[in-house]
């Protein structure tokens, strides 16, 4: 039976946790919407989006997006990206127009990272339940060029992290809340939503557990050296 303190999902989750990935989206030509982590998450749903130069230099190794309402890539969540307690989501990005990178809940709020500007990368870890947010990591990056993002938080210490090309450029204490990723997850473009992200994705990387800066690192190169499951 489940305590009073630690619900089942969250028991779940802690039980589970893995410094392997929960899913692995490499975004190419090659894969199209597989999910290529041994997890094996069913395919993205690929709007109208066109495959691009990606940040190995090689042609068609990320996907392009278009800033409209059908431009757009869909994660199915049966539950592998349904972290709870912590996360770390990993990507490649180069801006041109701001909008949703990557957002649970298609239709409203849930763990989000989004271009607000065309320079501002804007990271929000919501909660499960109730309707106060958490205080936002926010960080300036480069348009039209590419950056490796990646976003964590960990319950057990209530902190948030956000680091940019290795690097941790923000810190904060958010408290220890659960994690509103239980939706599937949307990219590009929300439905319903006013603003429409413009640019390239490439190797989008999901964990049910906050990573460290090496091992960020370390998985910096993940989708651009193998074929087959990467993990």
């Amino acid at each position: 039976m489940c305590s009073l303190i630690i619900s089942c999902e969250s028991l779940f989750s802690i039980l589970t946790a893995s410094y392997n990935p929960v899913a692995v989206y490499p975004l190419n030509v090659l894969t199209k919407g597989r999910d290529m982590s041994a997890r094996k998450n069913p395919s993205a749903t690929l709007g109208s989006v066109r495959p691009a130069r990606g940040p190995d230099g090689k042609p068609r190794s990320s996907y392009q997006l278009f800033s409209r309402p059908n431009s757009y890539i869909q994660l199915p969540n049966n539950g592998a990206l349904d972290t709870v307690n912590s996360i770390t989501i990993s990507l490649w990005v180069y801006p041109q127009k701001p909008g949703p990178l990557v957002n649970y809940n298609p239709k409203g709020q849930g763990v989000q990272i989004w271009m607000v500007s065309r320079t501002q990368l804007f990271v929000r870890f919501v909660r499960r339940r109730g309707r106060r947010l958490t205080s936002p990591l926010i960080y300036r990056i480069y348009p039209r060029s590419w950056s490796y993002i990646s976003a964590t938080y960990k319950q057990s210490t209530g902190v948030a992290r956000l680091y940019v090309n290795n690097r941790l450029v923000k810190r904060k204490v958010i408290g220890k809340i659960q994690l509103a990723t239980n939706y599937p997850v949307r990219i590009g473009a929300k439905i319903k939503g006013t603003r429409f992200f413009k640019g390239r994705l490439a190797c989008l990387q999901f964990y049910n557990t906050a990573l460290t800066g090496r091992q960020i690192a370390a998985r910096k190169k993940m989708c651009f050296k193998t074929r087959g499951n990467i993990v």
